[in-house]
């Protein structure tokens, strides 16, 4: 009875039904069967416009690390939400590489500055042409990196304590950077990249 129990909550699970969807294109990457290359810093995809308030929120995308990493390549970040362009006025998110297998967190509030987090190595051991899921969360408390492979469990992978809130009325954008800086050449599963918000699925790309 308890595995029959368990087995009806993890298919209600995996029907979640986001309250958006959808994203939109900027530039020309590459997008099959789900899977997205980006391929240059101006192709990619963003989000909706997110209010995350000081709500705790869960951003997760499943990535494919590139073979051959490239110094401070980012993984998302956000921008405005009339606007493709980073805006450094309104600084609220940019996750890059920091070294071979680790990558570092900036968070600001929407000013010109990332002054909620500078830095903060919150994803390790990301070994290269693997693929991850990736989640990075707010928890009203702390920022949490989390780290899994295809085959295994949630890992958490760093953490920085914070009560800060990020900016919202943004965008997060995977793919393209436009100054941000070099763009992500692994790939991204769009099936598995989705937005939660105070516990409850938000978004998903697809």
């Amino acid at each position: 009875m308890r595995e029959l129990l368990l087995r009806r909550r993890m298919i209600i699970y995996e029907e979640e039904v986001p309250q958006v969807s959808g994203y939109t294109v900027i530039g020309s990457p590459t997008i099959t069967d789900g899977i997205m290359v980006s391929g240059g810093a101006n192709n990619g995809i963003a989000s909706p416009v997110y209010q995350f308030g000081s709500n705790p929120w869960a951003i997760i995308t499943r990535i494919k690390t590139p073979p051959t990493a490239k110094n401070l390549e980012v993984i998302f970040f956000n921008i405005p939400a009339a606007s493709d362009t980073v805006n450094t006025s309104q600084r609220t998110i940019v996750v890059q590489r920091n070294n071979a297998t680790s990558f570092q967190v900036f968070a600001g509030t929407g000013s010109s500055s990332w002054n909620v987090l500078s830095g903060a190595v919150l994803f390790r051991n990301l070994a290269a042409n693997t693929w991850y899921t990736i989640k990075l969360e707010f928890t009203g408390t702390a920022y949490r990196g989390w780290t899994k492979t295809d085959t295994g469990q949630f890992v958490l992978s760093g953490s920085s304590n914070s009560a800060t809130p990020i900016g919202s009325n943004q965008r997060i954008c995977f793919g393209m950077t436009r100054n941000a800086g070099p763009y992500w050449s692994g790939s991204y599963d769009l099936k598995k990249t989705k937005i939660y918000i105070d516990g409850a699925l938000w978004w998903r790309a697809i």
